[in-house]
């Protein structure tokens, strides 16, 4: 048997036969840093669409992927805020991303693979507890993707090089707020009330063109020109404003909470892509209130 190793701090106990020592109690601040690397793929695949013609049910090929990570988890202010932040880049190579098809019925949906594309961001989260009650969580992300190499079409099927588009639906910069806090009212019941927000900056439905690679009069095109995103797939920033207050039992047994989402009614688009007539764009939910009653059995 390994003969146990002896350190100052908090015994540990083991079965007969096994290792056995001691391990330094946990400090109240601490911070973790690391560096990883690692290599993944996602398997070929067809994609499940509604389609009209066969070609749109083309397989793709296995996804590749190398991300590199830097980062670090800090434990500060005696134990009363976790802070975490990670920078990233991520290299594809063939990427499954949607995008179109050249059919008898126009430009329609199917699953392409992105010979080259990459992404390059940064992260942080933080949780604080700074008194008794009071809960504070921040989050916010930075994600810059770019395609590097791929020829196809846009959603209103105009071919040509894609180099230097963004990744469709992917917002450059993100953020997230909340706050909450509660407090006793007596009778073994507590009372709280919170608010949160979340940001999201522009961002495109549709792949940018660098170079077209044919002729399309009815855009004003000829071969070689460029062909940005057009307006209805740029899709604008939005902030969502939400508030909370109800009460619970001290033992989590029971609680009721009056809600509110997106108070101030912001009008926003999550989506927007071509049809057969014309361009469809998806609606955020409005301003909208509720009751939630909930008891644990368990």
């Amino acid at each position: 048997m390994i003969p146990p190793v002896k350190v100052p701090g908090k015994k540990v106990t083991q079965p007969p036969g096994t290792v056995s020592g001691t391990t330094p109690a946990a400090p109240a601040t601490s911070v973790l840093t690391y560096a990883s690397y690692s290599r993944g793929y996602k398997s070929g695949s067809f994609p499940t669409l509604s389609t009209n013609v066969d070609t749109q049910l083309d397989p793709v090929v296995q996804e590749k992927l190398d991300a590199y990570e830097l980062g670090l988890k800090a434990t500060l202010l005696d134990g009363m805020m976790q802070f975490n932040a990670a920078a990233f880049y991520y290299d594809y190579t063939d990427k499954q991303l949607l995008s179109r098809t050249i059919t008898i019925f126009g430009a329609l949906g199917a699953l392409a693979n992105i010979p080259e594309s990459e992404v390059t961001g940064a992260e942080f989260d933080m949780q604080w507890a700074p008194i008794d009650g009071l809960f504070i969580s921040l989050g916010a992300s930075y994600t810059d993707t770019e395609i590097k190499e791929f020829t196809g079409f846009n959603q209103l099927g105009v071919q040509g090089d894609m180099e230097g588009s963004d990744f469709p639906l992917t917002p450059e910069l993100q953020a997230t707020a909340m706050v909450n806090y509660e407090w006793s009212v007596g009778n073994n019941m507590m009372a709280f009330a919170g608010a949160d927000a979340s940001y999201s900056d522009d961002f495109v439905s549709d792949y940018e063109i660098k170079s077209a690679t044919v002729d399309r009069p009815d855009f004003g095109l000829q071969a070689g020109d460029s062909f940005g995103v057009q307006e209805p797939f740029e899709l604008d920033d939005y902030l969502l404003v939400g508030a909370r207050f109800g009460v619970r039992s001290a033992d989590d047994t029971w609680s009721a909470t009056v809600w509110g989402r997106n108070l101030t009614d912001e009008y926003y688009q999550v989506n927007s892509r071509k049809t057969t007539d014309g361009v469809v764009g998806y609606t955020g939910m409005p301003t909208t209130y509720g009751v939630t009653l909930s008891y644990n059995w368990f």
